[in-house]
């Protein structure tokens, strides 16, 4: 019996001094930001538009969301590209970029940085894009699209970016392990 309650004891102190020590982190939604205005769109694949200062200028202007099978339903390719500038308040935050629905075969980037620490669901994707921005500077995020590689169970009659996007800003711009 004594040995029973001293395993019981001491698994407990484990136990207690483990989360004492674990790191917390501020993951407190700040604020959640609709990201669908002012967009570029081309649909030719011009390799060299992931560049940020790549000229967009002569590119469609659209908001989101935005099917471009609508228009141009032979095309397989489409690039997607916005400018902004994060507010002074949100360095040392945790910024990530949510799209409610985008096609399969997406590859993006901020600031040319593939954007790797993605999180999927179904047709929506997430990531935290605090690591490729420039604090107090112009950031761009390119987006190439591969309709080709999506399937009609999936997408059956479009192509794009077709649901919201979003920036949600947390607490703090330490990534959850």
């Amino acid at each position: 019996m004594r040995i029973r309650k001293r395993i019981y004891v001491i698994t407990c102190l484990l136990i207690i001094g483990n989360l004492l020590n674990c790191n917390v982190k501020d993951d407190k939604i700040i604020s959640r930001q609709l990201f669908d205005l002012n967009w570029k769109f081309n649909n030719t694949d011009d390799l060299s538009a992931f560049q940020p200062d790549f000229n967009d200028q002569d590119w469609d202007s659209i908001d989101l969301p935005y099917n471009w099978a609508k228009d141009s339903p032979n095309t397989q390719i489409g690039w997607y590209r916005k400018h902004f500038k994060i507010p002074s308040n949100w360095i040392n935050k945790n910024i990530t970029l949510y799209f409610e629905g985008i096609s399969e075969g997406y590859e993006i980037r901020v600031n040319e940085k593939v954007v790797s620490n993605t999180h999927k669901e179904k047709n929506a994707f997430q990531a935290n894009i605090s690591p490729y921005l420039n604090a107090s500077e112009r950031n761009v995020v390119a987006i190439r699209i591969d309709s080709s590689k999506q399937t009609k169970e999936t997408h059956p009659s479009g192509a794009g970016i077709f649901g919201h996007a979003w920036l949600v800003i947390r607490g703090s711009s330490e990534q959850k392990e």
